[in-house]
């Protein structure tokens, strides 16, 4: 419950994050359109009032305008820059011949340390509108400066909201989580006993009429249930008493005696079983848990393998890590990979072998638990499964 609770955590602070940074970013993705909108709709009455402000539209502000104004014609060049006296009007001429023979039509060019937002327009002649934008790309980086204080603030408050209602707000899914494990554990140990009145009488049959393929299938049911029952008992428990001790493990000697005791299964079936161990391979791992993982992982290679298949076993140093995996040859999957560790998942269409897909999720879980990663791949028509410890 606890991974639980803290993938809970991270999603609704992640969220929280991705949401308040949408908000501020669009807020002043506006504001900034905004300033520029505005900017050039004043640009554009200075060009149509003949290069000066009007009176009219602008009469308390037109003196807070800094701007100048430069038109050319064939004969002509008029230069006003009455209203910014740090600018020469061989300067403004300059400048806007040199924006014109760069094809750039506007845009914002810095003089000074001033921001100068401009438009140049063609025709019968050249006009165009410089003006000092400056104020109000300063008034908005303040916004900018503040939104991002608020920003923290409100993110830093609402996370401290989260810890103080988390408990609350998981209690339904705890609940749920006790009620299935409590279900699982309880059915589990309920089915155990018809299963074994079953098995007892099916052996009572096959001793009074003898054994038939009837009774044989009976008893292979019976088997895949009890195994069923096991794994998911096992399951339950991992889950309840989820506490790894983690301790130096020679993983070669785990692997090497574990693949020892499976060959003898393959050959069985008539699979091979080839491996490449070197020695003395010491991770930081779970012992029990590590060896219930080397178990699971070849039980299911061998179940899943091609008839007259290959089962590879490596393990290996890579870089700091030590990988261990187990391959096995399969002619034709046609699933994600990645289903295999759903509980209960088993991809049997054209091998009928039995199994639950619930030795997979629990290794899954196992290493994940201990630190490890573990991945699935098909490639070549090979099932790799591969432990990074």
């Amino acid at each position: 419950m606890k991974k639980l609770y803290r993938r809970f955590m991270s999603v609704a602070i992640l969220s929280l994050l991705v949401v308040i940074t949408l908000v501020l970013v669009t807020l002043n993705c506006v504001n900034y359109a905004k300033i520029y909108k505005d900017s050039y709709e004043i640009i554009d009455e200075i060009k149509d009032n003949g290069g000066k402000i009007s009176y009219e539209e602008h009469n308390e502000s037109r003196y807070a305008i800094r701007y100048f104004t430069v038109i050319v014609t064939e004969n002509t060049q008029d230069v006003n820059t009455s209203a910014v006296h740090s600018i020469s009007k061989d300067q403004a001429l300059k400048l806007t011949m040199q924006k014109r023979d760069e094809g750039k039509s506007q845009g914002v060019v810095y003089i000074y340390g001033n921001a100068f937002l401009y438009r140049i327009s063609e025709g019968k002649q050249v006009t165009a509108v410089f003006m000092d934008i400056t104020n109000q790309l300063d008034k908005a980086k303040h916004q900018v400066n503040m939104s991002i204080v608020i920003g923290i603030l409100v993110f830093f408050i609402f996370v401290i909201i989260f810890y103080m209602f988390s408990g609350l707000l998981m209690r339904p899914f705890i609940k749920n989580y006790e009620k299935q494990k409590e279900f699982i554990t309880n059915a589990s140990h309920e089915l155990k006993t018809p299963l074994a009145i079953i098995s007892a009488n099916n052996e009572v049959m096959e001793m009074m009429s003898g054994e038939n393929e009837w009774s044989k299938s009976t008893h292979e049911q019976i088997e895949r249930l009890n195994k069923l029952i096991s794994n998911l008992i096992s399951m339950a428990r991992f889950q309840e008493n989820q506490h790894f001790v983690l301790e130096g493990v020679d993983s070669s000697s785990i692997v090497k005696q574990s693949v020892e005791d499976f060959i003898p299964l393959a050959n069985k079936q008539e699979k091979t079983l080839r491996y490449d161990i070197s020695k003395n391979m010491m991770v930081k791992t779970d012992l029990s848990s590590f060896k219930e993982v080397v178990h699971i992982l070849l039980d299911n290679a061998i179940k899943y393998c091609d008839d007259g298949g290959h089962i590879d076993v490596s393990l290996k140093k890579k870089g700091r890590n030590v990988i261990f995996k187990v391959e096995n040859d399969y002619h034709d999957l046609s699933v994600d990979p990645e289903t295999f560790f759903d509980r209960f998942y088993r991809e049997d269409t054209s091998h009928h072998q039995e199994g639950y897909g619930i030795g997979l999720s629990m290794a899954k879980s196992i290493i994940e638990g201990a630190g490890g990663k573990i991945k699935v791949h098909y490639r070549k028509k090979k099932i790799s499964f591969e432990v990074i410890l």
